[in-house]
Order: structure tokens, then sequence, then C-alpha cells
């Protein structure tokens, strides 16, 4: 059986932060309306209006 490892993009869609990194979209969302993350750094809208996240920023936010 073959292994394909997948890294993720520097910003990646809601769908992915529960396998990146365990948090929910939902936690995610509160994360924004909250003010925890920061709009340009941890979030940003892509060009067709969909919340997509930075996978670094986030990284070190955990990290802190």
């Amino acid at each position: 059986m073959n292994s394909v490892v997948v890294l993720p993009a520097q910003w990646v869609r809601g769908g992915l932060l529960p396998v990146v990194f365990g948090i929910t979209q939902g936690a995610a969302t509160k994360y924004r309306q909250r003010g925890i993350w920061t709009e340009g750094r941890h979030f940003k809208k892509d060009p067709v209006g969909r919340w997509v996240y930075n996978v670094e920023a986030i990284t070190a936010w955990l990290g802190s």
C-alpha cells in the first residue's frame, strides 16, 4: 500500500482546520468574531469570498 503525504498550502479553507489543527470551523468563527485572530494575518477572504486561514500564523498562535 502506498502512502501519500500532502502538505497544506499557506492559506487553507476552514474544512482543513480540523485535520491540520484540530480546530473546528465553529471555533475558527469565534476566534475571528472575538478578535482573537487578526484579519490579514490569521484569516482573510479568498477571491470568491470564502474565509481562508494562514497555516503559519495559526501554528505560531498555537505555540504562544
